[in-house]
């Protein structure tokens, strides 16, 4: 039998393995052997034999270690294992990848915006963008870009923000603005800032 894995772009697979070691479950989890560490263990031993494959074994084995219920030690061990060659994983990535940001010359608007836009159309989940200049004008640019079902917040200056909201009914008012280390909400109430 002949085993394929069909490649997968080096950013998404960076993105997977950061998302992996974001959403770990609890050691309670663990113990429990909760359907949500049963799955996180099999997310991760995907992914990181996507990164390479030639470790396998390694993986097969740790994923074996996590899963002997009578034996705690070799749990603990399995689940540090695993976690250890995510992060191997992620920064093997980041240094494969390049840099995680991109500097823009002065006056060069259409890069900026083009890399925006790079950034924007992959999101499947959740978009933050916080920017005290957000404005009408940024909102009937780039929110057409973004995928159905992604959650968009945005945190920008309260002068701006009024405007930016009215002009997509679909934008629930519940985004907030900052302006110089206070929070304010859709009734302009003050909120502590941390």
């Amino acid at each position: 039998m002949r085993v394929t894995i069909l490649p997968l772009d080096k950013s998404q697979l960076l993105a997977e393995v950061e998302d992996i070691l974001r959403t770990m479950p609890s050691r309670e989890d663990f113990d429990k052997r909760t359907e949500e560490s049963i799955g996180w263990v099999g997310r991760a031993a995907a992914a990181l034999t996507r990164w390479d494959f030639t470790r396998t074994p390694t993986i097969n084995a740790t994923v074996d270690d996590i899963n002997k219920a009578l034996d705690m030690v070799r749990n603990v061990n399995g689940r540090a294992k695993l976690t250890s060659l995510l992060h191997q994983a992620r920064a093997d990535l980041r240094m494969e990848i390049g840099p995680l940001s991109v500097v823009i010359d002065k006056g060069q608007v259409f890069d900026y915006f083009d890399e925006l836009r790079k950034v924007i159309e992959p999101a499947r989940t959740d978009l933050f963008f916080v920017d005290p200049y957000l404005d009408a004008e940024f909102v009937s640019h780039y929110l057409p870009h973004v995928a159905g079902g992604t959650t968009v917040r945005l945190l920008g200056g309260p002068k701006r923000m009024p405007d930016a909201l009215a002009s997509r009914r679909s934008v629930r008012k519940t985004i907030w603005a900052a302006d110089r280390g206070a929070l304010f909400d859709r009734n302009s109430r003050p909120l502590p800032f941390r």
